[in-house]
């Protein structure tokens, strides 16, 4: 079997990776042509993962927003999740149709997925600051009924403890960051790891 090979070239949305013609041993002598090309993902880059990117991070900003401030909190987090499910629905359509599902498809489901787990963290969060507020109400109440002189309630001895819902406001900000920063360090190495073994198969 004789073949000969070439590389280098590109294409608009490729670039040849090797080109190879096989002229097989058989009756006829039949030739056989073997073309490796990788797509060009420069585009992406800036089309699709940063812009999911700086919308992720917009998305979880919605912590820092005081509590008291449920509207601004919700708005902003719907409007996330909206632009990135039309972003979703955009990349697909532009996409070559495949049985199996691709790595872009990944990467975006993830984004929606994690915003909408953040909408509805936010809505359980409104849930344990009402009861929070309910309750400092009736504690209101009582204390003006009937005020307790002990010396722990002196002034420069009074201890307080955060209320309990900026405690989980906290602890949701710093795991949906760590999971989004673990989660984008994953997808880059397996990306990194299998564009560089199917680009030096033989």
């Amino acid at each position: 079997m004789d073949h000969d090979g070439n590389s280098g070239g590109s294409l608009q949305l490729f670039t040849f990776i090797h080109f190879r013609r096989m002229l097989l041993q058989e009756e006829g002598n039949p030739m056989l042509f073997q073309l490796r090309v990788a797509r060009r993902f420069g585009s992406h880059v800036l089309v699709t993962f940063l812009p999911c990117f700086v919308l992720q991070l917009i998305g979880l900003s919605v912590f820092a927003v005081p509590l008291d401030d449920l509207p601004s909190r919700l708005t902003v987090s719907i409007s996330c999740l909206i632009v990135m499910a039309a972003l979703f629905t955009q990349i697909s359509s532009t996409l070559p149709v495949s049985a199996d599902p691709k790595i872009i498809d990944v990467w975006m489901f993830v984004h929606v997925l994690m915003l909408a787990v953040v909408f509805f963290s936010l809505l359980a969060l409104d849930k344990i600051h009402a009861v929070e507020l309910r309750d400092t109400d009736e504690r209101s109440e009582v204390m003006f009924e009937k005020i307790r002189a002990w010396p722990m309630n002196l002034p420069g001895k009074k201890t307080t403890r955060r209320p309990l819902s900026r405690r989980v406001n906290s602890f949701f900000a710093l795991l949906f960051v760590a999971l989004y920063l673990a989660f984008v360090a994953v997808f880059i190495v397996y990306i990194y790891v299998a564009r560089n073994n199917q680009l030096n198969e033989n």
